[in-house]
Parts: structure tokens; sequence; C-alpha cells
């Protein structure tokens, strides 16, 4: 649910094509950070590359991100539009994204 326009998809009134639209406009950018996120695997609580990554990907889509969320360096928050609940939905995700010994290759 990345998108440029997030804000208009957290209250949404879009249609399932136009949240593939918006989320089609920025596949590019999703797909190298997801590469790139593959290319440098961190193990768990040591994610600071892609923690940046992530955020910097996140702050160019003109979301409201807290690096290091509840105290944990390698934690975010990133919030969009009315997240109050008291205009429509509030969407949460949640994501891993730390390597595993030896299944994510060689990690750093």
């Amino acid at each position: 649910l990345f998108s440029c326009k997030l804000k208009s998809l957290v209250v949404t009134t879009m249609s399932f094509s136009e949240h593939a639209k918006a989320i089609d406009a920025i596949g590019e950018k999703l797909d190298a950070t997801s590469d790139a996120l593959a290319a440098e695997p961190e193990l768990g609580w040591e994610e600071v590359k892609a923690h940046a990554r992530l955020v910097k990907l996140l702050e160019e889509l003109g979301f409201d991100v807290t690096p290091s969320y509840g105290g944990l360096k390698t934690a975010f928050r990133a919030t969009a539009g009315d997240v109050s609940g008291k205009n429509g939905p509030v969407v949460a995700l949640c994501s891993e994204y730390d390597a595993l010994p030896g299944i994510n290759g060689k990690v750093r």
C-alpha cells in the first residue's frame, strides 16, 4: 500500500483499480528497495541499512516517519492522512525485514 497518493488511500473512496494504478506508479521504487534489501541482508535488531532505506523511501512517498520508534533503533512508524479512525478506516501494516541465518544467503 505504498503510494504517492497514500493520503487518499488511508481514508479511502478509491476503487481497487485506482489503488492498483497508484501502486503501479511507484512500482520501480518498490522493486529497487526490495532488491536492495535482499542484496544486503541483516540479522534481527541489526537492520540499520534496511531501516535507513525504508525510512527514506517512506519519507519520499509523503509519509510522516518516526525513525527508531519505541526506542528501537531498527523500528519506525510511518503515518499518512487521518489516523484517528473518526473519518474512516485506518490500515496498519507490520513488516519483518530481518534476515534469517542460513536462509537469506550471506548475511553481512
